[in-house]
Order: C-alpha cells, then sequence, then structure tokens
C-alpha cells in the first residue's frame, strides 16, 4: 500500500492562523490531530517505508485467466476468446484514492512487424466502439483470428542479465540480487493466416516484484525446428452456427445444409509452387449417442450451391457407406473407393501440393480434381446413422511452407490503454491539471502515474498517443460522432526508428527485445515519483549503489604514481584511475608495459586501493580504428557490431587477467549511430545496426559486470551493468573560476537527483588545469573551495573526479580531504540513498537536501567507519540513522540562526528523533504534524553543515 498523499513534503498546515480566528483555531487544530492520526496510520503500509516481506509477488492460472499480483499492483489477463489485459489494478490505501483500475479499453498486448507484415499479439478485442471508460457490464471480448495466438505459459523465476553481490564496494548488503518475485513467460505462434510463420515462436516475458508497483515487459522471437507444428484445438460450432472466415470466406452449418463453406472472391486454386496440403474442411466423427442420421453422407467441392443439381462443370463427392467417393467431370460419374467411415475418422476437403482439391481419410489422399472455377462452395451434409459432426475445425487458407529466416521489422512490446489520471493528458479531450488558468496547456502538467521507460540506453522508449481516432459513440443518425471530450491516452513502448529493430530471426539469430519498465505511482507528487523510481532503480541495477571513492591521477610514472597511492591512503581515497590525458594505454598487449602496470596496481593493492584506467572504446576514435572496423556514415567512430568489439575484448579481457585491472572508465561507449556496412562481423546492414551495436555495448558491460569491474560510462547503459554516468554538468563549466564551479555544479546535481541515485553520478574537482580557465578554475591551492566542493558532493552521495598528479599540495588540504571524506565513511550508506529536495541552490540563501533511510540500511558498516572515524554522531545513541540532511550557505555573509524545517516522513520517522547538528551532541526533537523536525543553524559565509537523525 501506498502512503498519504496529504503527509507529502510540500504539504504545511498553517496551524498558527487560529491565533487571531478562534473558530477556525479550533477546526484546524482538530483536523491537523485526525490527519496526524491518519498519517501514523497510513506510514505504517507505505511501501517506500517498508521491507517486501508481506507484499509476495504471485502468478495465478486458471483454464481461462492470468493473473500478477503483488498487493500493490495487479494485472489480470483473459486466455480466452484470446489472450489480453482486462484489468490493471493499483491498490493505494484509501486516502489516495483506494483500490483503482488503470484500464481503460482493451488493446493488442503487442505489436509486431514481421517481414513487412504487421501482427497484433495475443489477438483480444473489444466490440464496443466507446472508448472514454470501461463499463464492464457492457464489455464484450472478442479475437482478431489474424494475430498471433495464445499457446503456453510458463512460470518461472526472475531473470536477470549478470551476476553481482550485495555488499560489493560499500553497496547496500541488505539489497538482494537476483530480486524476488515471478517470471511468467507466455508463448504465442502465428495464425493459420499466415502459416508461412509456423516456425516462429513469439515469446512475452512479464516479471512482477515483491514489495514495489513494478513489473517489466519483453518480447522475445525465435525460430523453431522445421518441423510442422500440430494442428490448433478443435474448433466447436459457433454461436448461431457460423463463422466469418478472413473476408471472403463464410463457413455455416445447419441440419438441412449440414457444414458449408462459401468462398465468394477468385482465386481459390492451390499455386503448385509454394503451396502445401491445407485444410478447408476438416470434421471428426463421434458417437451421436444412439442419434438417427442418414446413411448417407455428401462432402466436397462444387460451382454450384446446390449438390443435388447442376452437375454441368464439375462436382467431388463422397459417401461413408463403404460405397466409395464420387466425382463428375468432363461429363461422367467416376468413382474411388473410400471404405466405411467410424467414430474418430477425420475426413477432409483440403487443397493438394500439387494445385489440385482432394478429399482426404484420416491424412491420406483418396481422389483430387483441378478445381479453377469461382464462386466455390466447399459441403459436408449428412451423416451415417450413430455418428455425429464433432470438433468442426475452420477452414484454412492453402499454406506456405514455414520460413527459415524472418525479419522483424517492427515491435510494440507494450500496447496499454489506460484512464488518463495514470496516463498524460493528450491532443484531444479536456485539460490536465497544471494546464494553467485558461487550459491553453503550459508543459507543466504533472507526471503519468503510469511511469514506464525502455531500460534499453538507445533506440527504444515509451510513449502516449491518443486513441479517440479509434473511438465511435453508437448515437443513431451520426455514424461520425466519437467521445467527444474524452481523454484516451494509450501506451505505447516500442523501437523510436525503423532502425531500431529491423532484425533477422534464424536458426542461430534470435531476437530480444529492450524491457520496458512500468512503475505504478499512486500520486502527481514529484518527490513521492521520484523515491519510487530511485527504487525501482534499486531493484533492478543495485549494482549501481557501489561507490567507492575515487582520484583520477594524471602522473602515472612510476615516482607519481606512488605519491598519489600513498597520499590516497593518507586521507583516505579507495580507487585510483588512470586519467584520460595520463599516457595511459588500456588496448596495449605490449609484455612490459602490461608488466609495469600490473606492478603499480600490485602497489596500490598492498594499500587498500583498487586500480582502473580510461579508455575511449567506440565514439570520435578518428584514425585508430581499421577502416574495415569504422561505422560507415559515421566515419569518425568504430562500428560496435563489427570486428573491433571483438578485437577491443580481446584486448581488454588479456589486459585486466594480466594486470589486475578492476575498474574501467569506457569513455565514448556506443551512442545509437547507424552503420551502412554490409560487410561487418555482427550485423546485415543499416537496418539492423543499431539493433545489434546496443547489444554489442550490453554484452560487453555485462561481461565486465560478471568480472565484478567497476565501471564509469557517459551514457544510460545502468541496466546492462553500467555503474555511472556525468550528473548535471557540461565540461565546459569547470572551466569557471571554481566558486561559480561548484554553484553552479551543485543546482544541476540537486535537479538531477529528482532522477538519479546518488551513486549513478559523477561530478568534477579539477585539482589541475582541465579545459581553460587556468588557476582561477582549480581547487588544489584553495582549501576552502576544496572544502565546499568535497562537502557538497560528498555530501550528496556523489562521487567527484578529483583530477590532478595528486590528491593534495598542501595539509590544510589533505585536512579538508580528511574531514569530509572520514565524514562520508561515517555515515555513507545513508549518504548514498535517494534524497528528499529541501531548497534548490539560488545563490541568495541557503540550501539543501536530506537523504533518507527508512530502513536503516547499513547500519552495522556504519557504525565500523565511525569508530575509525572517531565521530561523536557515531556514538550507540545513534546506531539507528534513518536520515542525513546537508546545508549550504553559498553567500558571502553570515545567515545568523536560521530555522530549516526539515521533512523527515520519507525517513520513516513519526514522534520524536536524535538530531545531532554539525556533530553536535544529540538531542531529542519532535517530529511536526506534518512530518518535519525543524532545526536552527548559525551559518558563516560559504559554509556547508550536517543534520544527522536517528530512531530512538
Amino acid at each position: 500500500r501506498h502512503g498519504p498523499s496529504h503527509c507529502k513534503t510540500t504539504d504545511r498546515m498553517p496551524l498558527d492562523s487560529g491565533l487571531r480566528m478562534p473558530g477556525i483555531f479550533v477546526r484546524t487544530f482538530w483536523a491537523a490531530v485526525l490527519r496526524a492520526v491518519a498519517c501514523a496510520g497510513d506510514a505504517s503500509e507505505d511501501w517506500l517505508l517498508r521491507t517486501t516481506t508481506d507484499m509476495k509477488a504471485t502468478a495465478g492460472k486458471t483454464a481461462s485467466t492470468l493473473t500478477l499480483d503483488n498487493g500493490l499492483i495487479r494485472r489480470e489477463f483473459v486466455l480466452t476468446p484470446a489472450f489480453g489485459t482486462v484489468d490493471f489494478v493499483v491498490n493505494a490505501v484509501p486516502t489516495r484514492g483506494g483500490s483503482q483500475s488503470m484500464f481503460r479499453s482493451v488493446h493488442p498486448e503487442a505489436q509486431v512487424v514481421l517481414d513487412g507484415t504487421p501482427f497484433d499479439v495475443g489477438g483480444l478485442t473489444q466490440t464496443n466502439t466507446f472508448l472514454a471508460y470501461t463499463n464492464r457490464s457492457e464489455l464484450k471480448l472478442s479475437s482478431n483470428a489474424n494475430a498471433f495466438r495464445f499457446h503456453d505459459i510458463e512460470i518461472t523465476n526472475v531473470s536477470v542479465p549478470f551476476n553481482w553481490t550485495a555488499g560489493t564496494r560499500h553497496s547496500p548488503t541488505e539489497l538482494v540480487w537476483p530480486p524476488k518475485g515471478v517470471r511468467v513467460e507466455v508463448d504465442f505462434r502465428a495464425p493459420p493466416s499466415a502459416s508461412e510463420y509456423a516456425n516462429v515462436r513469439l515469446v512475452l516475458a512479464y516479471e512482477i516484484y515483491d514489495g514495489i508497483p513494478l513489473m517489466t515487459k519483453s518480447m522475445h522471437i525465435s525460430m523453431l525446428p522445421a518441423t510442422p507444428s500440430p494442428p490448433g484445438p478443435p474448433t466447436p460450432p459457433p454461436s448461431g452456427n457460423e463463422w466469418t472466415v478472413g473476408a471472403t470466406s463464410k463457413l455455416s452449418y445447419s441440419t438441412a445444409t449440414g457444414l458449408m463453406l462459401t468462398k465468394t472472391a477468385p482465386g481459390a486454386q492451390a499455386d503448385a509452387a509454394s503451396r502445401t496440403t491445407s485444410t478447408f474442411v476438416r470434421v471428426t466423427l463421434a458417437s451421436s449417442d444412439g442419434g438417427t442420421g442418414e446413411s448417407q453422407t455428401t462432402f466436397g467441392f462444387s460451382n454450384n450451391a446446390s449438390l443435388q443439381a447442376d452437375r454441368t462443370q464439375w462436382m467431388l463427392w463422397g459417401t461413408c457407406d463403404g460405397k466409395g467417393i464420387y466425382y463428375y467431370a468432363n461429363g461422367a460419374i467416376h468413382q474411388s473407393a473410400i471404405g466405411s467411415c467410424g467414430i474418430g475418422d477425420v475426413l477432409s476437403v483440403e487443397a493438394t501440393p500439387t494445385g489440385n482439391f482432394g478429399v482426404f481419410k484420416n491424412g491420406a489422399l483418396l481422389v483430387a480434381t483441378t478445381v479453377s472455377v469461382s464462386p466455390m462452395y466447399a459441403h459436408i451434409q449428412q451423416l451415417p446413422a450413430g455418428l455425429a459432426m464433432t470438433h468442426i475445425e475452420p477452414p484454412l487458407p492453402p499454406t506456405a511452407p514455414p520460413l527459415e529466416d524472418v525479419v522483424v521489422s517492427s515491435v510494440s512490446v507494450e500496447r496499454f490503454g489506460a484512464m488518463p489520471s495514470f496516463g498524460t493528458y493528450v491532443t484531444h479531450g479536456s485539460s490536465g491539471p497544471g494546464n494553467g488558468w485558461d487550459g491553453e496547456g503550459t508543459g507543466s502538467e504533472p507526471n503519468a502515474r503510469l511511469d514506464a521507460k525502455s531500460d534499453q540506453a538507445h533506440g527504444a522508449g515509451c510513449f502516449w498517443s491518443d486513441d479517440f481516432p479509434n473511438s465511435q459513440d453508437s448515437i443513431p443518425g451520426c455514424p461520425q460522432c466519437k467521445d467527444e471530450g474524452a481523454v484516451e491516452p494509450v501506451l505505447n513502448c516500442s523501437y523510436t526508428t525503423l532502425v531500431g529493430a529491423h532484425v533477422n530471426a534464424t536458426a542461430s539469430e534470435t531476437f530480444d527485445s529492450f524491457r520496458a519498465l512500468i512503475l505504478v505511482h499512486d500520486s502527481t507528487d514529484a518527490q513521492r515519483q521520484a523515491l519510487a523510481r530511485q527504487r525501482a532503480t534499486m531493484l533492478l541495477a543495485p549494482h549501481v549503489m557501489e561507490n567507492p571513492i575515487f582520484f583520477h591521477a594524471t602522473d602515472v610514472s612510476l615516482a607519481g604514481f606512488k605519491t598519489a597511492v600513498d597520499q590516497m591512503k593518507e586521507v583516505g581515497f579507495e580507487m585510483l584511475i588512470f586519467s584520460f590525458g595520463s599516457g595511459f594505454t588500456l588496448e596495449s598487449a605490449d609484455p612490459l608495459y602490461v608488466a609495469k602496470i600490473k606492478s603499480q596496481i600490485e602497489y596500490a593493492n598492498s594499500k587498500g586501493i583498487e586500480v582502473g584506467g580510461y579508455d575511449l572504446i567506440c565514439l570520435d576514435r578518428g584514425g585508430s580504428v581499421p577502416s574495415e572496423w569504422k561505422a560507415i556514415g559515421n566515419e569518425g567512430s568504430a562500428c560496435f557490431a563489427s570486428g573491433w568489439v571483438d578485437h577491443l575484448n580481446d584486448l581488454i579481457l588479456n589486459f585486466i587477467a594480466k594486470t589486475g585491472l578492476s575498474m574501467l572508465e569506457t569513455d565514448g561507449p556506443y551512442g545509437g549511430e547507424s552503420c551502412a556496412s554490409t560487410s561487418h562481423d555482427h550485423h546485415h546492414d543499416v537496418s539492423d545496426s543499431v539493433y545489434r551495436q546496443t547489444q554489442q555495448q550490453n554484452t560487453f558491460y555485462q561481461h565486465m559486470r560478471n568480472l565484478n569491474v567497476f565501471i564509469n560510462q557517459p551514457d544510460n547503459y545502468f541496466f546492462q551493468g553500467g555503474q555511472k554516468t556525468g550528473m548535471g554538468y557540461d565540461e565546459q563549466q569547470y572551466s569557471l573560476p571554481r566558486w561559480r564551479d561548484v554553484s553552479v555544479s551543485r543546482m544541476g546535481m540537486y535537479d538531477d537527483l529528482y532522477d538519479r541515485l546518488p551513486t549513478q553520478g559523477w561530478m568534477f574537482v579539477p585539482l589541475a588545469d582541465y579545459h581553460a580557465g587556468g588557476d582561477a578554475a582549480t581547487f588544489a591551492s584553495d582549501p576552502e573551495a576544496l572544502e565546499f566542493a568535497m562537502a557538497q558532493y560528498l555530501g550528496a552521495g556523489v562521487a567527484a573526479c578529483y583530477r590532478g598528479p595528486m590528491p593534495y599540495t598542501s595539509n590544510a588540504s589533505a585536512a579538508k580531504m580528511t574531514k569530509w571524506i572520514g565524514f562520508y565513511k561515517a555515515h555513507r550508506q545513508t549518504l548514498i540513498q535517494p534524497i528528499v529536495h529541501i531548497r534548490r541552490p539560488d545563490m541568495q540563501g541557503w540550501d539543501g537536501w536530506v537523504h533518507v533511510n527508512p530502513l536503516a540500511f547499513g547500519n552495522t558498516e556504519r557504525r565500523r567507519g565511525c569508530h575509525q572515524n572517531g565521530d561523536r554522531v557515531c556514538s550507540d545513541v545513534m546506531s539507528n540513522e534513518v536520515a542525513v540532511a546537508m546545508i549550504f550557505n553559498p553567500t558571502d555573509a553570515e545567515l545568523a540562526t536560521v530555522n530549516i524545517s526539515i521533512p523527515v516522513y520519507y525517513a520513516g520517522l513519526e514522534t520524536t528523533a536524535l538530531v545531532s547538528v554539525d556533530d553536535s551532541t544529540p538531542i531529542t526533537l519532535s517530529v511536526s504534524r506534518d512530518y518535519h523536525i525543524s532545526v536552527q543553524i548559525t551559518m558563516p559565509p560559504r559554509s556547508a553543515h550536517t543534520v544527522v537523525f536517528a530512531k530512538p
């Protein structure tokens, strides 16, 4: 369940308004009391403040339904008349609206284009054309006969792309990998109308997880062995005794005429060059429980609706009395022995591989004739006594041999018709909240509560479109009437360009889509949504919470490297990176160079320091990549689906194995560009180059993750094994004068921390010259500016690239580093948690944020770090730490006795807390009715302050 909307951090109660208006004061007082009670009760049920032990994910299957449920969200599917979603529910607490359905209308479960032909997946449709909302008493479900059809379901364990161990590089040991939950793989096969795709296996994979309103969905396409698929289950006679078969045929049954297929379009004859046997009508004989029947059965084809007259051209029919098969051709009646028919025999009229039509018994051709006329009729009329027609199968068109190679031209992994409060307010209908006073739209509408995104760095995403063109109101005399005034958003998670997919699927190549990550919010509050997204990242990419404190070394000579390592050990750094511009060469197989690096790494490791290195792996490689491996159309870069990726892998794996390197900063990873080559090893041409390059880059990071190599990458490969990217900056801001630099950087970092966990990003501190700006832009010579920079970055839980020949050049700078690295280590398990935003930096006054750790992750490790650091806030009385706030005064003036109200709802604090300001002796403070704690701080110019909270 979700926490109360009235407890969010932006809500404040003006309790002092009653000082001037006693009546209002009384009402306000009791409203506040009731509100506090309600909030306290709801807080205990807020999933953001709880463990997952009582919110288990389950998959329930019956003969006709499938349900995915974890107590927070529930998605319901039907299997008949076709597979598809019929409800998607969020279970919020009563103060947030209670249990609510997000479902508005039926849509295909997914869509795929094979060889240019579009197919729906699942095939569930609704006959209703009114799409503004779901009236379940009137909802009528139907099926699309030309969609990929449900075949089977497998319920299994959650799948993960790489190995990882919680606790690695100071990540919380409480994280769980693989995440707890359930995976459901739903198998689909091509419809009879597309028998050339009979060997295509399409799987939709759903995962739902314990304790979070999140599910994922992906598509996988592979080729089955080239053997004929068994026929699908028999189809009973339909309601009304009539089928519509495609656009040109009708199958009907009555006691007078029997079973009749009427095909009115030309071209019914089979093509001998490309067609195999195809059933047009098939029946299985069974006992009719003693019923009476005629002694003769007629079945066959004719060019006349009546089989009892007008045999002027041709006719094919037979009996089940042992007399045989009869057919009329060339002015004469012919007979072919058939033998008697009995229970279990299967009689069919089919097209033959040689282009004829024939009568079959139990799959054996009895007699055939050439048919080239139109219209054409297939007919099975009477049955012998004691037998009945059962398991009547609809007629199928002539079939083609199954293809062994198909092109996946386009894919939509998710299609969902949502209610507007969960989708977006699209182009038609009423205006959404936040559209301004005049409703004209301001671009500030609230985020969709059904929050969907791709897990892929490039080429795929989730978007909202308008269902309005598909709607129609059933108003007599108004066929053009639609759902006027309604808001009808449709979620579509797909590839963003044609070259995003367009992939061959063969016996040796498969298509594996991106994962659509579908997170359901119970609120439009930006802060709450941010915390939910960050919790989802912690679940699906927990490795990003590794948080070594690293230093970018530019002097990596033997003497320079040793000096840097010794200083790092002294002040507390944990990882050295051979920086760009340092002369480090990752792509070297020179034994002497490799031996040198190995010796340096061994020295660093002996001091407890890990070592990594920088490399430009794909983009902007210039002439350092052989021409045959360059991306055609993007010649300055390597194609990451050429032989380059194999060459690079070999060099890096050899270097890591021989030196002990345990970190890579991979600048210029694959960035989404296409390549027009037709001779590269891992893609066919430009049409699949984006997909295959992305796949190769994903595999590269997954392999590094399996080797426990820490990854910095300036791109969003987090769900494939990458760990950090640049946060809130442009490269040129680090050429600004240093005090402007820290101010602009803190502003950007504050904003980025709505989207990312602190440990997903890096910032930059140029200890020496970087791009421009000279001495005014560097920090090594200014201990006060260095301290402010370290306070804001370490206080945000964000790693900065402290770059220079050595960490410090003065004792004063060394002391500042020791202080703030020590503070970070003492409180790192809280500092790496998400932040609640308090006040954005504007350089006009104070600003700050608070890290919230409601489950008190990492307190055992925190206490260990405290004892090493000697920080009094680490005393046993503060052992249950749940929040750390950072408050900054960037101005040149003292801010005397500022009262700062810090939101603590998401820290799990309800009544009181132990609070320590700037390492002072902890005191007990009360939590206000709106879940804030007020502290008073006197802030000297350009100062940073800490506020630590613990549960009593």
